[in-house]
């Protein structure tokens, strides 16, 4: 869960931090209130594109920093982010900043990301609901992991995950198999039809020396041409 949300330049805010609760969190206020700048500051932090006109002051940087609760179990094994996080301390820090002359730098955890790469992880960890957003459960590539949430068959799938995993090793071994018997077929069928090729040259001490002669005879031949 999102347990922290600070905004600076962004919009009408000069700066702001929110704490959030571990419960439901709600934001109410009137027609114009700010309530939409909290929500496309969340979506700048996560990947989407800043509109110049976001910007309160251009001369200045613009940043907004998330500081993401990964406690779910499901999310601490997504494999987009275990190179971020550690088991001792599972805390996200989404920060993206725009320094006002087009550069931007985007970093979790302290590592530098690319825009994409923000994105994706964004998509992961949040879900905006809206008449036209992108919602998670539309998305085929989510529908696994949302039923693994829902039954928590954690024991199970990772009994099936090592014995999947066994069952390509093994694949690959008797493909390999496969591929040298193959091999060995051909180089044996290849040396059969050498020797048959040598069976049919004649051997005689007489015909041996007809043949170097003749092969003296070529070479010189070639010496005198050149």
């Amino acid at each position: 869960m999102i347990s922290q949300l600070t905004i600076q330049n962004f919009g009408l805010i000069d700066r702001l931090t929110v704490n959030f609760c571990e419960n439901l969190n709600i934001f109410t206020g009137e027609t114009g209130a700010g309530k939409s700048i909290l929500i496309d500051a969340l979506r700048y932090a996560l990947g989407e594109r800043l509109n110049t006109a976001q910007v309160r002051d251009p001369g200045k940087p613009c940043t907004v920093e998330i500081v993401i609760d990964l406690s779910d179990e499901f999310l601490k094994e997504s494999s987009i982010l275990e190179e971020y996080i550690c088991d001792d301390d599972p805390v996200l820090i989404i920060s993206r900043t725009c320094l006002g002359d087009k550069r931007a730098k985007n970093r979790i955890n302290g590592f530098n990301v690319t825009v994409s790469q923000l994105k994706e992880i964004g998509d992961r960890l949040v879900d905006f609901h809206g008449p036209h957003d992108h919602q998670m459960l539309l998305s085929e590539d989510s529908h696994i992991g949302i039923l693994d949430r829902l039954s928590g068959p954690d024991e199970l799938k990772n009994e099936y995950t090592q014995k999947y995993d066994t069952c390509k090793q093994l694949q690959k071994k008797l493909n390999d198999l496969h591929s040298l018997s193959e091999n060995r077929e051909r180089e044996l069928d290849m040396l059969g039809h050498q020797i048959k090729e040598l069976e049919q040259v004649p051997l005689e001490e007489d015909a041996y020396e007809k043949l170097s002669r003749d092969l003296g005879r070529v070479n010189n031949a070639e010496k005198l041409h050149e």
